[in-house]
């Protein structure tokens, strides 16, 4: 015969080891001054109240720790860190936002820096040679396009990357405004977006 032992922490519940002794008394012996012993397992994602296993509620998120004197998860994480993360997360919308593109007219124009650098000197280059029209290689394929459409283009990409970076200094100062780490946990950083 074999018996299965959990040792715990007494004050706190905290489990602390589990396994199985061919003797009752040598379970006793795995334990501490400050450790009580429960005769069955329990698993990591439970603790120990009045002698008995209890599960742990829903973690949070993956930066919360279980404080099992509150027997409760807590974020360890100052107001500071949590506004540093979000606008890191802002930080990281505004460039997927400000690169994934749009449409003007129908063709389809990548918005990353390269692209709009490329652009600006096709732009300037037609401008510089007098032409009238260029072949231009948008992300839905070729187009012919004329020096106000290339400007048409030229204004929406400023414009819509204006926006992106009007979002996130919205976002940013709304950010800094924070006061309380609970309503920085919940803040949405998911608004404000242009399409």
């Amino acid at each position: 015969m074999t018996f299965q032992f959990t040792v715990y922490k007494t004050l706190t519940g905290q489990i602390v080891s589990s396994g199985t002794q061919a003797q009752r008394n040598w379970c006793y012996m795995q334990a501490k001054d400050d450790e009580s012993v429960y005769f069955g397992a329990a698993r990591w994602d439970q603790y120990m109240v009045d002698g008995q296993p209890v599960d742990m509620p829903p973690k949070p998120s993956e930066a919360h720790v279980f404080d099992y004197g509150l027997r409760d998860w807590v974020d360890p994480r100052t107001l500071d860190d949590l506004k540093g993360q979000l606008k890191a997360t802002v930080a990281d919308l505004r460039w997927q936002a400000e690169t994934r593109g749009i449409t003007v007219d129908g063709v389809e124009v990548s918005t990353t820096r390269e692209a709009r650098a490329t652009f600006k000197q096709a732009l300037d280059d037609a401008l510089d040679a007098g032409l009238e029209q260029i072949d231009f290689k948008a992300l839905n394929g070729f187009v012919t396009l004329t020096l106000d459409q290339m400007r048409g283009i030229a204004r929406a990409t400023t414009a819509h990357v204006q926006s992106c970076f009007t979002a996130e200094r919205v976002h940013v100062d709304a950010i800094n405004a924070l006061t309380e780490l609970s309503t920085a946990m919940s803040y949405d950083t998911q608004a404000h977006w242009p399409p």
